[in-house]
């Protein structure tokens, strides 16, 4: 089952002035950070003529986060799965052209977003699920 490309969605975004303004299709950007295996950040344009820092979270998955806590039972294996997944999406996105489908913002200020990369013909939330290093989100692990 793949993630829907969501189009015209209304975003309000916490940078700019407090009204939200419309986000029309898919938004060209730049991978310049992947911080675990589903948050980076890319320079995309927006309403600026220069491109802005932005985190993406990507929608709909859920990897191991690298921050575990100490009295986690299984925390070595957490801490080695979530690296492992952060890793593979760098070796996917970074440095690299991205497409970014906006479809909010989380209650961190991060966009919700469904990434892809040309001549890759899945989103790569998908490709991230498909390869065990993230779980839809909201499922159990």
């Amino acid at each position: 089952m793949g993630l829907s490309m969501q189009k015209n969605i209304t975003v309000p975004h916490p940078l700019l002035e407090p009204e939200s303004f419309t986000i029309r299709g898919d938004y060209s950007a730049k991978c310049v950070a992947v911080y675990d295996g589903d948050t980076i950040t890319v320079e995309m344009k927006f309403r600026q003529e220069q491109p802005e820092l932005f985190k993406i979270r990507l929608l709909g998955i859920n990897a191991p986060e690298i921050r575990v806590r100490k009295s986690v039972a299984d925390r070595e294996e957490i801490k080695k799965k979530a690296i492992e997944a952060r890793d593979f999406l760098r070796d996917m996105v970074l440095d690299k052209e991205v497409t970014v489908n906006c479809a909010g913002l989380d209650g961190f200020g991060r966009v919700l977003g469904i990434i892809t990369v040309k001549g890759v013909p899945k989103s790569i939330n998908d490709i991230m699920l498909d390869e065990g290093h993230a779980v839809q989100f909201g499922s159990a692990r």
